[in-house]
């Protein structure tokens, strides 16, 4: 055979196995997603087909000309999800460490975005991107016998600018047509690059990834809105705070998910309101521990006041909980201004540990390190609410210990009375004067013993 000949053969045996490896890729792309039920194809099959071409291309740049496309399919499989089981993410993990390893890099990071920038400018401090060896958190699946050849040369670098421009365009692409529903590939190929980019080099992308953030953002399902606040939780907290002021970044976000403020979805409020709360707290800075003069209106009480309306007229235990978990930030955000909102926010509180939630008493836990928190930033209006407050301790003690002359010793009770005890100690430094003669008082008078065990802590401690 001619030397023209086999260079011939050789263009169709490559032309032929990239048309099997796109054939394979389109295979992975997952048909059903979570909300319409279980995914019952088994994928390993082709990922081990894919594993076996890839080993086969001898020409390591048709490799990395590959790269991207193999990775929109293979990412979604290497975790844990409906679609997946133990031998098809054993196999996904298997084309990625090779890929790594091939590559010559020694961490995922290290794929996505090369080795440029390995300190940041000014700072002197090495990129965590460059590990000496891949470790446990970075590839969990990784063997001794796997270990990935570190390349000092820069030259060396078969990927030296990483594949994250590219697969960024990819996923731009496939996100913005209308069938990107019914493939979760690609979104989840999207929240798997941003949770390994952090920063400072996740700055470079911020402007790829916002857009796409917010499209999940904006659909109707409950479940996409969720995945795109969690992936805007991490953008904001990897991205300079002068960078989202300066470019009036901060505001573009804040108004586009300030309206998830009114659903009432467990989901939702857990993961927007770490990100509101990150957000706040770099458009506005902290608030000063003194009132020296008079305060605007900021962003934190429109987002308090709308947090406060919801879980006062929320009558679902599972909601409140949600809610109550995020109050403490807020006050801590307010600072002394938490006094302007302090008569709806102890009423809420009333109400919230009244009511077991027989999830271990989580509820009444969150809300009774609620109220040390209010306690602490606006004591100097305590006095003026010291009876409503022991009045509810002590309901809650009595609901808690219906046998009057046993302290259950169990454990979530115990957590609870330690509770009230540490509220105890801070009403009576707040209100010194009253609450000693009403602690000594009902020292005196009750026989119930978890209420005289309280007591008498509350008094030992001052």
């Amino acid at each position: 055979m001619s030397h023209t000949q086999s260079t011939l053969q050789l263009a169709m045996n490559t032309e032929e196995r990239d048309h099997k490896i796109k054939e394979l890729i389109q295979k992975l792309k997952v048909k059903a997603d979570s909300h319409k039920g279980k995914d019952d194809v088994d994928y390993s099959s082709s990922l081990t087909t894919l594993n076996e071409l890839i080993i086969s291309i001898n020409n390591k740049s048709e490799l990395v000309g590959l790269v991207p496309v193999i990775l929109t399919g293979v990412i979604p499989h290497t975790t844990r999800h409906y679609w997946t089981n133990e031998s098809s993410i054993l196999a996904a993990k298997n084309i990625l460490t090779y890929i790594l390893k091939k590559c010559h890099c020694s961490s995922i990071p290290d794929l996505l975005i090369g080795r440029k920038n390995k300190s940041v400018p000014g700072v002197g401090v090495v990129s965590p991107y460059t590990p000496a060896r891949p470790t446990e958190e970075v590839l969990p699946w990784l063997q001794e016998e796997d270990e990935v050849p570190v390349v000092e040369d820069e030259e060396e670098l078969l990927i030296g600018g990483g594949v994250m421009n590219e697969l960024l365009r990819i996923l731009r692409r496939r996100l913005v047509e209308t069938e990107w529903k019914e493939h979760p590939n690609e979104k989840h190929t999207l929240m798997w690059c941003l949770r390994h980019l952090k920063h400072p080099h996740l700055s470079e992308y911020f402007n790829s990834f916002l857009p796409l953030l917010l499209l999940l953002i904006d659909d109707y399902e409950i479940y996409h809105k969720q995945l795109g606040l969690t992936g805007l939780c991490h953008l904001i907290a990897n991205t300079d705070s002068a960078e989202l002021v300066q470019y009036g970044k901060a505001d573009l976000i804040y108004d586009s998910i300030k309206k998830l403020l009114y659903f009432n979805k467990v989901d939702i409020i857990n993961a927007l309101h770490p990100a509101l709360q990150s957000l706040l707290v770099i458009m506005e800075g902290p608030q000063p521990m003194e009132i020296s003069q008079p305060r605007k209106w900021r962003k934190t009480d429109e987002v308090f006041v709308i947090l406060l309306q919801s879980m006062y007229t929320e009558s679902k235990l599972s909601i409140r909980k949600a809610y109550i978990k995020h109050v403490c930030r807020y006050i801590e955000c307010l600072g002394v201004f938490i006094i302007k909102y302090i008569n709806k926010l102890l009423l809420i509180i009333f109400d919230y540990i009244e009511y077991p939630d027989y999830c271990g008493e989580e509820t009444r836990k969150t809300s009774l390190t609620t109220l040390l928190t209010l306690m602490r930033y606006s004591w100097p209006r305590i006095p003026n609410h010291f009876e409503p407050i022991l009045k509810s301790l002590i309901k809650l003690i009595s609901d808690l210990c219906p046998d009057k002359s046993v302290i259950p010793d169990d454990s979530n009770t115990q957590d609870v009375l330690g509770l009230i005890i540490d509220c105890l100690k801070v009403l009576n430094c707040c209100c010194h004067e009253n609450s000693s003669a009403s602690y000594k008082m009902l020292l005196k008078d009750t026989e119930h013993a978890a209420l005289r065990h309280c007591i008498a802590e509350a008094l030992d401690t001052v």
